[in-house]
């Protein structure tokens, strides 16, 4: 094998080897060496020719070596490449490969495991926005229609048949109302309108009362259709929304 090569995808195993030898940490790395990931000129080959015990590799540097990092037999062995630049030089690491059920695998870089990720989330939230804009979409015409008038619905539909959507305007579900509904409630309960004390004060100058009242003063309660109109208000976003044409 070629030392800095990409392998990973590719896999190996020796069925025969397994069954006749099986794995221990004491053979992992001689039926490692068999595999396409080794390499043949590494240290440990050098050693096995010299009759030279795995620890006493640091002596045969520089070049490449191999060493079990971690091991939960008979299941899986993790296999660590490293270069040794000299004897007692530290050890760089260069690449990871592990023995999973008898068959060899070289692990991902940290970089193509990001990656890998990033763009599986990416094709995810694309795949959740389009779903919200398809079910957002009869509002946001609902709403144009309202506001605007025939004119606007006409202008909408031409621009529908430009991007190849259908122009027909479907009728919202029941439960997309309720729920475009309670969503709308919520807001209106966690951030209400100024429109109390604008309408108070518009229906006081009109009566000849006072704009506002003195400090400490207990504030009247505004006319009833000053009220009427509150609650108007409050739900105008809300039914506009709620009708589909």
């Amino acid at each position: 094998m070629e030392v800095g090569a990409d392998l990973a995808h590719t896999s190996w195993r020796d069925d025969l080897w397994v069954q006749a030898f099986g794995l221990s940490p004491l053979n992992v790395l001689d039926y490692f060496a068999l595999s396409p990931f080794y390499d043949r000129t590494c240290l440990n080959e050098q050693a096995k020719l010299k009759g030279l015990t795995p620890k006493q590799l640091a002596i045969l540097a520089p070049g490449i070596e191999y060493a079990l990092r971690d091991a939960q037999p008979p299941h899986l062995f993790v296999i660590s490449r490293q270069h040794r630049p000299s004897p007692a030089a530290p050890e760089t690491l260069q690449a990871f490969f592990y023995v999973l059920d008898g068959t060899v695998y070289q692990a991902p870089s940290l970089y193509t495991a990001i990656s890998s990720r990033s763009q599986r989330c990416r094709f995810s939230l694309q795949a959740a926005f389009a779903a919200m804009q398809q079910d957002l979409h009869p509002l946001h015409v609902a709403a144009t229609d309202t506001e605007d008038g025939e004119g606007t619905k006409e202008d909408a539909t031409d621009a529908s048949a430009n991007r190849g959507e259908d122009p027909a305007v479907h009728p919202l579900a029941p439960e997309t109302i309720a729920r475009v509904d309670a969503a709308f409630r919520t807001a209106l309960a966690q951030h209400p309108l100024p429109v109390a004390k604008k309408l108070w004060e518009r229906a006081a100058l009109s009566e000849g009362a006072p704009a506002a009242a003195p400090a400490g003063a207990a504030v009247p309660e505004a006319p009833p259709g000053a009220r009427s109109r509150e609650v108007e208000a409050s739900h105008m976003g809300s039914k506009q929304l709620s009708v589909a044409q």
